[in-house]
């Protein structure tokens, strides 16, 4: 494994079925990398050729031929030099392991008719040669996502701010955001909307935000709002997380949901965050 962050870099992330592999390759895409789960082997040379320069992860499953040929000629030696290469091996205990398959309701590639803990137990007899040429091994037994991510993170070189807040305004009348992690109503604050010289502007505009500030709650709820988007995108940012959404909601998505996604965005860009700013109503016309 060779370290220059002056070059691209190559992640092939083997595991064990059910040990992680299709997590940490959204992990590495998270962190930018250009992911792409059991691409034969023959074919990765033209994907490195084919990604841009772009940081590469490739997911590299065992599969049953890997029983005859696991102790052939290594692949990743004939890889191109302008490339970084890591390997990782992902790996649990068998009962997680079992537990695990037994939920994804689907056929363990090494199950010859006897059993899914005889298939693993063959899975995990094919793999050692894999596992031998890995450069890190990562025992997933009980590890939660944060803690993976933290782990990629350290591994990948990833820095520490790298936490990408987004702040999003929508309407409660068109439904939720399916990607928000956090949900702020903010209905219940004076509605320009039912001021005639204010229905047509949005809460990008000085007197839109002059009006909700005149809310008698305002005051008390900027205070604690802010205390808590700061903490949770703090918080956020130490459990590893690449992207963090906060969306707030109003009924029309125009005017307090705008408002109070533009003010979001300047408190976390002061606190030292990359902040994206987005108005799903405003954006869709």
């Amino acid at each position: 494994m060779t370290t220059s962050r002056d070059r691209r870099r190559l992640f092939i992330v083997s595991s064990l079925s059910g040990a992680g592999r299709t997590t940490a390759l959204g992990v590495l895409s998270d962190l930018g990398f250009l992911a792409s789960d059991a691409t034969p082997v023959a074919l990765w040379p033209a994907l490195l050729a084919e990604s841009g320069g772009a940081d590469v992860a490739i997911g590299w499953p065992i599969a049953p031929a890997d029983r005859q040929s696991g102790t052939g000629p290594n692949p990743l030696v004939s890889l191109p030099e302008d490339v970084d290469v890591t390997h990782l091996f992902l790996s649990a205990e068998l009962e997680t392991l079992r537990r695990r398959y037994t939920e994804t309701r689907r056929t363990h590639p090494f199950d010859q008719g006897k059993g899914l803990v005889d298939a693993l137990t063959a899975e995990q007899q094919a793999s050692q040669p894999r596992r031998a040429m890995a450069d890190q091994i990562i025992d997933t037994t009980g590890t939660k996502l944060a803690d993976l991510r933290a782990t990629l993170l350290s591994i990948a070189g990833a820095d520490e701010d790298g936490l990408q807040i987004r702040t999003l305004s929508f309407s409660y009348r068109q439904g939720l955001p399916m990607d928000a992690d956090m949900v702020i109503d903010v209905r219940w604050l004076r509605n320009p909307h039912y001021e005639p010289a204010l229905r047509a502007k949005t809460g990008q505009e000085r007197a839109v935000g002059d009006y909700i500030r005149q809310d008698e709650g305002f005051d008390a709820f900027e205070e604690h709002l802010r205390r808590l988007l700061e903490f949770t995108a703090e918080r956020q940012q130490q459990e590893g997380k690449a992207y963090f959404t906060f969306a707030f909601g109003c009924t029309g998505g125009k005017h307090r949901s705008v408002f109070f996604a533009e003010q979001a965005g300047v408190w976390l860009r002061d606190a030292g965050y990359r902040v994206l700013v987005q108005h799903r109503e405003i954006q869709q016309g």
